[in-house]
């Protein structure tokens, strides 16, 4: 038969008199098969479900296995499991895992225990392999429906364990290249039946196991803060966007309630610098560009508020800014624009400090309103009415900043807010107000971290201590008065041609280590040494909320004796001598 059946399948005859074919072959076969044809048949329907090539022998392949299977399912299970099972050992393709799970799924439930110890093993001896990659992300949904579907296939062993699994797959993800991609002037389609697939076995194994989840955001964000490093070699050849598009899928698997908690693991706890997290908010902005997955702007827009609560302001922007402009116009694209709006209204109305982000799009907006507005969707006229809010609170804030008066009536048509409450939505949504709103009143107001700075064997009261300075040094409200710069740094007031001092305090401070040997040594009584000083310059310069410091008392007894007050200096020789001044402290 199977000789018959293999003619049929290598003739010229179009697919569907193949089909005809076949199933009269299949239906007239009413006679008990011996067990060596059916062997024999069943080998050969193996070959055909294998063939990734052929969609008719995929379909053939798979209906002679369960005709077979019938008959005699110990040749099913014995001759056929070993030959499939074996080739996942190896190499296994998508067509593979289509063909375990048709067998499980023609297998009678109470004999499929067996099936699942077999298929374990052989998933066992394939993850150990570290040269096995996939490049297809229909391959990697296909095992994810297969574990999916017969969970009791998972591998859980000391050897390997589920984390070992969601590792490796979340690698293979990586591998992928995003399906029917081209350049970024192109938007991507998402592939729905994939992303479901996937989804689904990352909720399933993540719900199995929840200590997984930060371990599986790691190398994900290593993955593309990395360009892949050794975890995908081929990152270099891709694009931007590219870099690791598929675990966009991964990222938005995760509930919407545990993002901004996965958020701050990620950022907090997975010990990544910071070059590491600026490459990976860049990514997942230029995936936004081109990859409509839902969900993403959410995990864009928390991965920026937990950078900006770890102080990574400047870092934040500098990732931003070069992206705007074309977030903006990507406006005007509906596949994408229901996820780069929220991000465009975090920025726009984040960054309060300087127009920068103002300026950006502003001469794009009334071309970008006007396109909308000619669309006409009930989604284009949603983005507007979301948009134009957003402007009135931007021309109100710089409001020196010129703008068309066509861009004016057109946002005044579909916003007519209050000053007060364009206000109110700007200081809900300032950065530079963002750590304090996370970190709570206690900790805002310094809390128990004021006081382990002894300064002359004393707690530092800040606040008292930066308004005196702010009257003692003749700067003013003008200059003290005023916040944190949105890079959330305290600048160091000149005192007349004191450059040389400021800079090298600067380049101290920024020195993370020194910085905390400085503030946890112990210093003399009296607070009038170099060491005392320093600490108290290095105390206000970490906690106060004000924009800059006066080192007016630290530069009075750390000048060497020949630097005249009031005349420039240079800094280095200032800096030999601090640091000599120190060293014998510490000695």
């Amino acid at each position: 038969m199977d000789t018959i059946i293999t003619s049929v399948l290598s003739s010229e005859h179009p697919d569907t008199v193949k089909k005809e074919l076949l199933k009269k072959i299949i239906d007239a076969a009413t006679a008990p098969l011996d067990i060596e044809v059916c062997r024999s048949l069943m080998t050969s329907a193996t070959a055909w479900s294998l063939n990734e090539g052929s969609r008719i022998h995929r379909e053939f392949g798979e209906t002679v296995l369960s005709f077979g299977g019938k008959r005699h399912p110990a040749v099913l299970q014995d001759v056929i499991w070993n030959s499939l099972l074996q080739q996942l050992k190896s190499s296994p393709t998508g067509a593979l895992f289509d063909s375990i799970l048709f067998i499980l799924n023609a297998i009678p439930s109470e004999h499929r225990h067996e099936c699942y110890t077999k298929v374990r093993t052989a998933l066992c001896g394939w993850l150990s392999n570290s040269d096995v990659a996939f490049h297809s992300l229909a391959t990697v949904a296909k095992m994810a429906r297969l574990l999916t579907r017969y969970p009791d296939c998972i591998p859980s062993t000391n050897t390997v364990p589920t984390s070992l699994l969601n590792r490796k797959f979340l690698i293979y993800l990586a591998h992928c290249e995003w399906p029917s991609h081209s350049g970024r002037s192109h938007r991507c389609s998402l592939p729905y039946e994939e992303f479901k697939a996937v989804s689904a076995f990352l909720e399933m194994l993540w719900l199995r196991n929840g200590d997984i989840v930060t371990v599986s955001l790691k190398t994900i964000l290593t993955a593309i803060s990395s360009n892949g490093g050794c975890l995908v070699r081929s990152f270099e050849s891709r694009p931007g966007w590219q870099l690791g598009a598929c675990l966009a899928l991964a990222l938005c698997a995760l509930p919407s309630s545990q993002v901004p908690r996965a958020c701050k693991c990620a950022i907090f706890e997975c010990n990544l610098d910071d070059a590491s997290l600026s490459k990976s908010l860049a990514v997942m902005l230029d995936w936004l560009l081109v990859i409509p997955v839902a969900g993403l702007s959410y995990w864009v827009t928390e991965f920026m508020e937990g950078m900006l609560e770890k102080k990574l302001f400047t870092q934040v922007l500098s990732v931003v800014l070069p992206r705007l402009e074309m977030l903006f116009t990507s406006l005007c694209q509906s596949a994408v624009r229901r996820e780069v709006l929220p991000v465009i209204r975090h920025v726009l109305l984040g960054v309060q400090h300087a127009p920068v982000c103002f300026h950006k799009v502003r001469l794009e907006a009334p071309r970008i309103l006007s396109q909308l507005e000619e669309e006409g969707t009930p989604e284009s006229m949603e983005t507007l009415v979301r948009l134009a809010p957003i402007f009135r609170c931007l021309v109100q804030h710089f409001n020196e900043v010129p703008v068309d008066t066509t861009f004016l009536q057109c946002i005044n048509k579909y916003d007519s807010s209050a000053p007060p409450v364009l206000t109110a939505a700007l200081a809900a949504c300032s950065w530079r107000t963002f750590g304090a709103r996370k970190r709570g009143p206690q900790q805002e107001t310094g809390g128990k971290k004021k006081s382990i700075f002894q300064i002359a064997g004393k707690p530092v009261d800040l606040k008292a201590a930066t308004h005196a300075t702010s009257a003692s040094t003749g700067v003013g409200s003008s200059l003290l008065a005023r916040h944190r710069s949105l890079c959330g740094k305290a600048g160091l007031a000149n005192l007349g041609n004191t450059c040389y001092v400021n800079s090298v305090l600067q380049a101290l401070f920024m020195n993370t280590e020194f910085r905390e040997s400085v503030l946890t040594a112990s210093s003399p009584a009296g607070g009038k040494s170099v060491i005392a000083q320093l600490q108290r310059v290095m105390a206000y310069l970490l906690l106060t909320d004000r924009r800059a410091f006066s080192p007016r008392e630290f530069l009075e007894v750390a000048r060497p004796s020949h630097f005249l007050p009031g005349t420039q200096q240079d800094c280095a020789e200032f800096c030999r001598h601090v640091l000599d001044v120190i060293h014998t402290h510490f000695s």
